[in-house]
């Protein structure tokens, strides 16, 4: 678990236990008093006090170092009283005493404990106080792993999809792939179903402008998408446009949208059209093959071929994996606090559309199921994130872990799915700090591929997904202004390392 500490204890009630000191320890202990108590879904509130005796100590550590180095007037180095640099020095002594303490109770208290720490604790640091006299006391929140029993997951049944590829999925997959080579060219007259608009779009909620995009790109399909709201109408609503006119439509704004005053609202895009553009598809000549890389036609449709396999393959995992932690996620409970959820919804989509990537789906279609997980992205970040902490704990079961080779094969098959050197790969892997994070990903897979070791297979005819008829823009239509992403990392590992 990505920046996964150790800290104390167990359970939801108060705990008051005193670490003592033992002969024989290397390190010598503090006596501390920890008192833990449930603060929330997944939070823990940790009351540390610190002894007068262990913050005596403390102080006598520095003097004693001071004392050896100091230089005071008329002195010679290391011969001032002590006295005088206790009382010359005791400010700035303190402030490393109460420094050096906090970092020693932390350690301490995560090495002696059980609790699955999943965010750096926040600590005010100033506002603790070194007393003169008694105890030094304070007291933080963290987030901790859901508590949790592991349910069965040996003899899960799973549905597997299978389908023999014939030559009109070639075709279809053919069709595709030039229309993602074609060239917009200008188009005069009025729009037609399939055609581009190049346009400028506001949207509105009454006379209140939320947000305006210009220049945008759409092709004209019967559904549009934004990464927050959808325009059912709007393949009716512009065929017959024509440059320099405008269109006014409904968008609905889904109730997961970040603008809260918008969610599951009805607000209106303004679509002022500049420009229309038509697609001129490529020739499938010998000239165009060898641009793309391939000598002849049939060498194509081989690697069309072996791309609907690919996705044939991710789409058997895809089912896998969902049908396994369905049914494991949907006999336990495990609480999760909203704003874990909320720091994970961008390393969620990260992390889906570079599988999609790597399963071989066009850019066209990764944009649109991009769009469709923003719309939804708070229930499937939950989702990903109950999914996570189960696979973490069949992880421990089986105790299982990730090894050097697994890293270096799954930076080997990155680099081989992006064109790139593994040793390249790793160095951007580095560079971004996402290593923690593929070796989440990898444990994960681990702990999915044991599981479904012990699960029972029926194959069961591919269904395929209906063609979907609609256009997806990566953007917002109730923007609030201030959607950066957040990159904070967290245990879980939907953060992606590809």
């Amino acid at each position: 678990m990505s920046g996964e500490t150790d800290i104390q204890n167990e359970a939801a009630a108060p705990t008051n236990q005193t670490e003592e000191q033992t002969d024989g320890d290397e390190k010598k202990k503090l006596k501390l008093t920890v008192d833990i108590q449930a603060a929330g879904p997944c939070r823990k509130r940790l009351k540390i006090e610190i002894p007068s005796d262990d913050i005596a100590g403390e102080f006598n550590e520095q003097f004693t170092e001071l004392v050896e180095n100091a230089e005071i007037p008329g002195f010679r180095p290391g011969h001032a009283p002590r006295r005088l640099i206790e009382r010359k020095y005791r400010k700035e002594v303190a402030d490393q005493v109460k420094r050096n303490l906090l970092m020693k109770s932390l350690e301490q208290v995560g090495e002696d404990s059980n609790l699955q720490v999943i965010s750096e604790p926040k600590i005010d640091f100033a506002a603790i106080e070194l007393p003169e006299i008694g105890p030094m006391v304070y007291e933080f929140e963290v987030e901790v792993s859901p508590e949790f029993e592991l349910p069965n997951y040996k003899g899960v049944r799973i549905q597997r999809p299978v389908k023999e590829f014939g030559e009109a999925d070639v075709d279809k997959q053919q069709a595709k792939f030039l229309h993602d080579y074609g060239q917009l060219v200008p188009k005069a007259g009025a729009a037609a179903s399939g055609d581009y608009l190049i346009c400028d779009v506001a949207f509105r909620d009454g006379a209140q402008e939320i947000s305006k995009s210009e220049e945008l790109t759409i092709r004209i399909q019967p559904v549009l998408r934004f990464r927050d709201g959808t325009i059912e109408q709007f393949e009716r609503a512009m065929v017959g446009v024509q440059a320099g006119e405008s269109r006014k439509v409904p968008v609905s704004i889904t109730t997961e949208a970040p603008n809260v005053a918008l969610q599951g609202k009805t607000i209106e895009a303004e679509f002022i059209v500049k420009d229309l553009k038509r697609v001129r598809l490529p020739e499938l000549n010998k000239e165009f093959l060898e641009k793309i890389g391939y000598q002849t036609v049939e060498q194509l449709r081989d690697a069309l071929h072996s791309v609907l396999r690919r996705r044939l393959e991710y789409e058997q995992r895809r089912a896998a994996r969902q049908q396994l932690l369905g049914q494991l996620t949907q006999s336990v409970t495990i609480d999760l606090p909203q704003d874990l959820v909320r720091r994970q919804v961008q390393n969620t989509l990260r992390r889906r559309v570079l599988e999609l990537k790597n399963a071989g789906f066009s850019e066209q279609e990764i944009r649109r199921r991009q769009v469709e997980l923003h719309q939804h992205s708070i229930s499937a970040t939950q989702q990903s994130l109950r999914e996570h902490f189960l696979l973490a704990k069949i992880a421990e079961a089986e105790e299982l872990e990730v090894k050097p080779e697994d890293v270096d094969n799954q930076i080997e098959m990155i680099a081989m799915q992006n064109d790139e050197s593994p040793r390249r790969v790793r160095a951007r892997l580095d560079k971004e700090g996402l290593m923690d994070a593929l070796q989440i990903e990898i444990l994960e897979q681990l702990a999915v591929d044991r599981a479904l070791e012990y699960a029972v297979y029926e194959d069961v005819p591919l269904v395929e997904e209906k063609e979907v008829a609609e256009e997806a823009v990566d953007q917002a239509a109730a923007s609030t202004g201030d959607e950066a992403e957040e990159t904070e990392q967290p245990a879980a590992a939907d953060q992606s390392a590809t």
